[in-house]
């Protein structure tokens, strides 16, 4: 769990602007919350999944099946 936190906080400093002043204490707070939840999520999947990354894909397509 140490390398979920770890991974999640770098995940959010490097997503995060950098002001003038280099700190990125002044982006939105709507931000942080996006990242957090994307954090939350991948924690909640791996705790399901196992550390396995699974993959899935939808390809659409206009082909019609006609009976």
């Amino acid at each position: 769990m140490n390398e979920l936190k770890q991974n999640a906080f770098l995940k959010l400093n490097a997503s995060l602007p950098k002001g003038r002043s280099g700190n990125s204490a002044s982006h939105s707070p709507w931000v942080v919350r996006q990242v957090a939840l994307e954090t939350q999520q991948n924690a909640f999947y791996e705790s399901v999944l196992g550390s396995s990354y699974w993959y899935f894909m939808k390809i659409e397509s206009d082909f019609v099946v006609s009976q």
